[in-house]
């Protein structure tokens, strides 16, 4: 089973996505800049301030995945500090799927394709969506890429700005941000596995406000192969974190030395 990064990132954009800006309405397309909707989004996260007083994050949540049986329910537990984070997710009956770094180093443990570093490409992906609790904050300063914007598109009955995301490394990614709002309601991307290519869509909802921060608690994920419905049950933010849950598993070390 290969499941994709974005899937199991509940957060943000889950909270990853968060983003002192222009007014919430409707402004004249001609007008509008890219840095523009990604100031309109840190405002209705929660403001920039309040994004960089985030340090760590800690989610709980529970995924419904398609099977061969049916849908089956996984719980999925998730730390971030900084640039460092882990992600377990408990199939029943099956075992558990691991993705995590220690700042430096990029892994999975898959007990369907084993324990592995990751390859360039999901690195570059991994990197993009955990350089830190909230990354949008250096999509105005510090993103490894060029961000454009291309125009505005319906997402479910709201019209959004749509933003390509094109990082110096990795795969391209599109997000909408609602005209009215700027909330993130879509995020398109393609991922890469050794059944090729997959085009993946994000669609986060239910937003929520934790701690004076907007979170949507829904994700669904949509592949040509079904979807992915990830729904959190808790967030909590800056809860100490012992350093010692982002070490490396003996597998991936063993690598690590190997190399």
């Amino acid at each position: 089973m290969n499941l994709p990064l974005q899937s199991t990132r509940c957060l943000t954009y889950l909270i990853v996505c968060g983003l002192t800006v222009i007014t919430n309405t409707t402004m004249a397309q001609d007008k509008v800049t890219a840095e523009d909707v990604i100031k309109m989004h840190i405002k209705q996260l929660g403001g920039e301030e309040k994004l960089k007083s985030i340090k760590t994050i800690e989610t709980q949540s529970v995924m419904l995945l398609p099977g061969p049986t049916g849908d089956m329910e996984a719980e999925v537990d998730q730390i971030q500090d900084g640039n460092k984070f882990l992600m377990v997710m408990n199939l029943p009956g099956l075992g558990e799927i691991q993705q995590g770094s220690d700042g430096k180093h990029f892994w999975t443990v898959n007990p369907f394709q084993g324990d592995k570093l990751m390859d360039k490409e999901e690195m570059a992906m991994a990197k993009e969506q955990f350089s830190s609790p909230f990354p949008a904050l250096q999509w105005l300063k510090g993103y490894d890429g060029k961000i454009t914007m291309k125009g505005e598109e319906d997402v479910d009955g709201t019209q959004c700005y749509k933003l390509e995301f094109a990082p110096s490394a990795g795969t391209p990614m599109t997000r909408f941000f609602a005209v009215d709002s700027g909330k993130m309601l879509r995020m398109d991307a393609v991922q890469k596995g050794p059944a090729g290519e997959v085009k993946v869509e994000v669609y986060p909802s239910d937003f929520k406000e934790v701690d004076g921060i907007s979170v949507p608690f829904k994700q669904v994920t949509s592949m040509e192969q079904g979807e992915l419905t990830m729904e959190v049950d808790s967030i909590k933010f800056n809860e100490e974190i012992s350093a010692s849950k982002f070490k490396l598993p003996t597998s991936i070390q063993k690598l690590v030395d190997d190399k």
